[in-house]
């Protein structure tokens, strides 16, 4: 029998999937031949130690309530009087913090003082009405497109954002 053969035997022997007939011959193959019979003991070995770290094992018992004082405070399943003491505890330093602060400002601020100082004021003229509208009027208009803009020698003129620049050369 081939080796291969033997250990799928031996395999769903140990699962129990065997027909009868078939575990009889495998039984009596097993007692002829004493190598096939040391290495299926040695598979069993292996199934066996498969199975035994695969199986779950129970979880162990846990220590009586009283077993250490810092746990026990943790056994206590009392969640609206720890957030009932905790929400007093933050509103106690609340009103400490403010209490702190309403003292300490009126210990360090000091009483305003008030010093009269004369200053001497220049006198600017006021604007006249066509210097306020000067930079909207028409006037200015006018006169910023009849001043001839200087154009350039050479360079790149650029006419349109669709067109490429163009490279002027000086004539």
């Amino acid at each position: 029998m081939n080796p291969d053969t033997l250990e799928r035997l031996l395999i769903d022997r140990d699962a129990r999937e065997l027909p009868p007939d078939t575990l009889e011959l495998l039984s009596a193959y097993l007692e002829t031949k004493p190598e096939a019979a040391r290495e299926a003991s040695q598979i069993e070995e292996t199934l066996r130690l498969a199975k035994d770290a695969l199986t779950p094992r129970h979880q162990p018992a846990l220590p009586p309530r009283s077993f250490k004082s810092e746990l026990r405070v943790l056994e206590h399943n009392e969640p609206s009087g720890r957030f009932l003491r905790r929400a007093l505890a933050m509103a106690a330093c609340f009103v400490c913090g403010l209490f702190a602060g309403w003292f300490w400002l009126r210990a360090n601020v000091p009483a305003p003082e008030v010093v009269e100082k004369r200053v001497a004021v220049a006198q600017i003229p006021a604007p006249s009405a066509v210097q306020k509208s000067a930079f909207w009027s028409v006037d200015r208009l006018y006169r910023s497109e009849l001043t001839p803009r200087p154009s350039p020698s050479s360079g790149l003129v650029w006419e349109s954002p669709v067109k490429q620049p163009q490279l002027k050369s000086p004539l």
